[in-house]
């Protein structure tokens, strides 16, 4: 289908925006980018064209740093096992990620990079949106995770130890399909009872090992990393990315920015524990574990702190929201995390741009994430100026369309005027 969206604000993905424009699409992908007031829209030549009236229109946001499998986490759980539903049947968990898939889709991200889950069903779920067999967020998967025996996640990760063993299973994952490898256990985490959460898990040798397996079949690694020492294993042994990165430092900073590795930051992390902190929903666990550190003298840095560190040092930064990872961070609330990073020194544009054009590129998707002359077409409209402020999508009248591939895929309150001009299209 061919159609043209017009007199709408154009954010590119990365810098530009063209106040006033017109975008035509034509099946998947884009075909025509203009700034309406240099090259108006052609008249009377039968494609059909939808007057947006001053509503933005950008790439659709990408969400790099995801746990769709199983759905949202059970709230109030005090064991890892049930707030997981670990005893749950494989075909209920499918249904549970459909599910969470559809959340995040209505909310504009129109991809997303999921980093664990089980049984590969994110790797299907790739699949099946890949063929049109369900509708969903296009998923670059990492399959099942690596930990060390009895370290962070291996309830749901797959146990090696040794640099044998971790090339052997990054082979084994590669072999089934994953677009990413996860290495979960570089250090421990929050929801790890028993395991200190900054302690280093895998050593650097290990780390080295799955990184070269990994990137001799073109395939990135993403490191789970809380601690100094084990940031800088991952760094040092060549991950693509870092996420969460709790205990930044200078010194790390400078190194991430020196070989390029970029940081996931997953900053909403924070802000959802602040405020069931405040309502008392904390789990007991987290409670714990955060109480066991600031005896040790380990104080949590803040995300404002963390990314005023990352920005000194020109450290590249995504979007990432950890959605399904943790009770408090709830899919379809992702865009919760352009609130963060405005809050935490990001300019409305640079918010946008690593939801968006930074997004793709870092995940693996280059022909999306950009309002561009032969992108595949995934978009979003908004009502509201969001290049003048990004946390707009975390509105619940944020979204007023979701394009995907070219084709509305959703669209909020069919009964106002924008929703029924995006419904012709």
């Amino acid at each position: 289908m061919r159609y043209r969206l017009t007199d709408v604000r154009v954010f590119d993905g990365l810098e530009r925006v063209m106040e006033r424009a017109w975008v035509e699409v034509d099946g998947e992908r884009i075909t025509v980018v203009e700034d309406a007031a240099a090259q108006p829209p052609p008249a009377g030549d039968g494609v059909p064209s939808y007057a947006l009236e001053g509503a933005t229109l950008l790439p659709g946001l990408i969400d790099a740093h995801t746990h769709l499998v199983g759905g949202d986490v059970v709230a109030g759980a005090q064991d890892y096992a049930s707030s997981r539903r670990l005893a749950e049947s494989s075909g209920l968990t499918a249904y549970r990620t459909l599910a969470a898939a559809h959340h995040t889709l209505r909310r504009g991200f129109t991809a997303v990079r999921d980093l664990t889950g089980r049984d590969y069903l994110d790797v299907d779920l790739a699949h099946a949106v890949d063929a049109g067999i369900v509708s969903g967020p296009t998923v670059r998967a990492a399959g099942l995770g690596l930990t060390i025996t009895g370290g962070h996640v291996h309830q749901r990760c797959v146990e090696v130890d040794g640099e044998d063993e971790v090339r052997k299973e990054v082979r084994r994952q590669i072999k089934r399909g994953v677009h990413w490898i996860k290495l979960m256990g570089v250090t421990g985490g929050m929801s790890s009872a028993g395991r200190h959460p900054l302690a280093a898990q895998f050593t650097l040798a290990e780390v080295r090992a799955g990184v070269e397996e990994a990137h001799r079949a073109g395939v990135k690694v993403a490191a789970h990393a809380h601690g100094g020492e084990g940031i800088m294993n991952a760094i040092e042994g060549g991950v693509d990315t870092i996420e969460h990165g709790l205990f930044l430092d200078d010194r790390s900073a400078e190194r991430m920015a020196e070989r390029g590795t970029v940081l996931v930051a997953t900053l909403m992390n924070e802000m959802k524990y602040h405020e069931a902190l405040e309502r008392g929903l904390v789990p007991d666990t987290a409670l714990r574990q955060r109480q066991r550190l600031a005896d040790e003298g380990f104080v949590m840095p803040s995300p404002e702190e963390r990314m005023a560190i990352a920005r000194r040092h020109g450290v590249r930064v995504v979007a990432g929201t950890d959605a399904g990872g943790n009770a408090m961070v709830r899919h379809g609330e992702n865009a919760n995390e352009l609130v963060m990073l405005q809050r935490t020194g990001f300019s409305p544009l640079e918010a946008l741009a690593a939801a968006t054009g930074h997004a793709a590129e870092v995940v693996g998707l280059p022909d999306r994430g950009r309002v561009l002359l032969g992108a595949i077409a995934d978009l979003v409209v908004t009502a509201f100026d969001a290049t003048r402020d990004a946390a707009v999508f975390a509105r619940e009248d944020g979204i007023a369309a979701v394009i995907k591939g070219g084709r509305v895929v959703h669209v909020a309150r069919a009964s106002s005027p924008l929703a029924q001009r995006m419904l012709g299209a």
